[in-house]
């Protein structure tokens, strides 16, 4: 209840009055997450001055992670990029994520017409076991994991062609943007259909007031029917998982109103970090991770390089260690990063976010599309933070190195003259 008072009242303090921005939408994102929390009994009794002092960190943090968004209005004026270079990368990406399209849709029908229990197949090695079975290229699935990534930039792809009435381009981007969801289904997990709906909102609301009336209609139209399939996996895959979910775990001792576990589920899906960021942050013990929670990527670089020695599963015995029954549950980003960077590293880490977040934005009220492909990948990390740390993830490592690519490819300009010259 306090971190609710708190954002809410920093919330109307930096937004009263103003233009909404992207920073509104990420105030919103918490609020309402602790407001579900707060409806099925959840809330954090700080008792002792260290449990004080970590809840004056989460807040700080969290804070320092969403104010640079209200830079970013959502009337900004969207420069146009060079459209050779959009062009050309637009067909690469393309190009690569159709290839993925057909993978990711060949496995996922192998799952789900082969496995019973998906909590038991998402959580052993059966998912392993069952890729291999599929009668596909195991290099070019392993690729898939480690490229699909780039259907991120998708989303805003598909709005500029939009804008721009290319509408088979658009469509295509709109299409192969899905294997953000396809990725998590082929394990049943639910996180790629939150960050789909998250990064697309995020778009949409740039984007928005520059479609045409007729083109906004077929967008809601298209975004209902959308909506509908989507939640049907959404359900059947929390059904399947999580029927029986008042039989372990703290919904044992559930006193909420809401008796149904499947919706309970939800409700405790969208909020159970804040009670779990705070439990775990007050056993830490000033021993840091040094970054093998955040940059899985590169440990696994090194690895291949037999440079160091490292194994995601030696990580999550240390985390049962260090977090116990919560070494597998949503704990939020900030307690993820405290773990990995203690608290200086955490404050670095932040304001490193902070300075990125600035110096990509607006000036004098416009915004190029080159900074707008890329801002969607630094939207997620505190957006998904409701849940866990993105950069926990090999795929958020990814994206974060192909949208310094992405970038520095849209921006560079060559001078064709010393190019051609002897």
């Amino acid at each position: 209840m306090l971190l609710l008072i708190t954002l809410c009242v920093v919330m109307f303090v930096f937004n009263f009055r103003r233009h909404s921005s992207v920073g509104l939408l990420l105030f919103l994102i918490y609020i309402i997450s602790l407001i579900l929390g707060i409806l099925i009994g959840f809330d954090y009794k700080i008792d002792t001055l260290f449990k004080g002092f970590n809840f004056c960190f989460l807040i700080v943090t969290l804070v320092m992670f969403i104010l640079p968004w209200n830079l970013y209005r959502f009337k900004v004026i969207i420069i146009d990029p060079n459209p050779v270079k959009l062009k050309r990368l637009s067909l690469v990406i393309l190009f690569i994520n159709a290839v993925f399209f057909l993978l990711f849709v060949l496995t996922i029908w192998y799952a789900f017409t082969n496995v019973v229990d998906y909590s038991s197949y998402k959580n052993s090695s059966d998912s392993a076991d069952l890729g291999i079975q599929i009668p596909v290229n195991q290099t070019l699935y392993l690729f898939a994991l480690y490229f699909f990534p780039t259907s991120y930039f998708l989303i805003p792809i598909h709005f500029y062609y939009l804008l721009k009435r290319s509408y088979l381009v658009s469509i295509l981007a709109l299409i192969l943007s899905l294997n953000i969801i396809l990725q998590g289904l082929t394990v049943f997990s639910r996180s790629g259909i939150i960050i789909y709906v998250f990064l697309y909102m995020f778009y949409l609301l740039f984007f928005y007031r520059r479609i045409e009336y007729r083109v906004r209609n077929v967008i809601k139209l298209t975004g209902i029917i959308v909506f509908f399939l989507i939640s049907v996996v959404f359900f059947q895959i929390t059904s399947n998982r999580f029927s029986d979910y008042f039989s372990y775990g703290q919904a044992m001792n559930s006193s909420s109103f809401i008796k149904n576990p499947e919706m309970y589920s939800l409700f405790d899906y969208a909020s159970q970090w804040y009670m779990n960021c705070n439990h775990v942050m007050s056993t830490y013990k000033f021993e840091t991770l040094n970054g093998q929670l955040s940059f899985p990527l590169l440990f696994e670089v090194l690895k291949k390089a037999h440079l160091i020695s490292y194994s995601s599963n030696e990580i999550e015995a240390l985390l049962y260690n260090l977090w116990g029954e919560n070494f597998d549950k949503f704990n939020g980003l900030v307690a993820n990063l405290l773990f990995d960077f203690g608290y200086l590293g955490t404050f670095i880490v932040t304001a490193l976010y902070v300075y990125l977040v600035w110096i990509l934005r607006p000036v004098r009220n416009r915004l190029s599309f080159s900074k707008l492909l890329v801002l969607g990948g630094l939207f997620l990390l505190p957006a998904m933070g409701i849940f866990n740390s993105q950069m926990k993830t090999i795929a958020y490592n990814a994206l974060i190195i192909y949208s310094a690519i992405v970038y520095m490819y849209m921006v560079i300009r060559v001078d064709k003259r010393k190019v051609s010259s002897p």
